[in-house]
């Protein structure tokens, strides 16, 4: 589980995830599995952002400082149009 107790992301064992191939998720759009994505590399960063990508769709979902986001209500992020 990737998840700490409050439901904030637990860093080392995403680490491990993304080390492994391990799927951390489903996705939103096309309820297909997601994986660690590698965050873009940034000089000095101000937050820590967690980052999976599906790997059916390509959609990418990040957590900004681990904190975990409520399923959306939008039409386009549910993948029915």
């Amino acid at each position: 589980m990737v998840l700490n107790s409050d439901g904030s992301i637990n860093r080392s064992a995403w680490s491990r995830a993304g080390a492994s191939g391990e799927i951390v998720g489903t996705c939103r759009a096309c309820d297909g599995y997601m994986a660690v994505d590698d965050p873009p590399a940034y000089d000095e960063p101000a937050l820590e952002w967690f980052i999976a990508r599906c790997l059916s769709c390509e959609q990418e979902a990040a957590s900004p400082g681990g904190r975990t986001l409520r399923k959306s209500g939008r039409a386009s992020e549910r993948g029915t149009h």
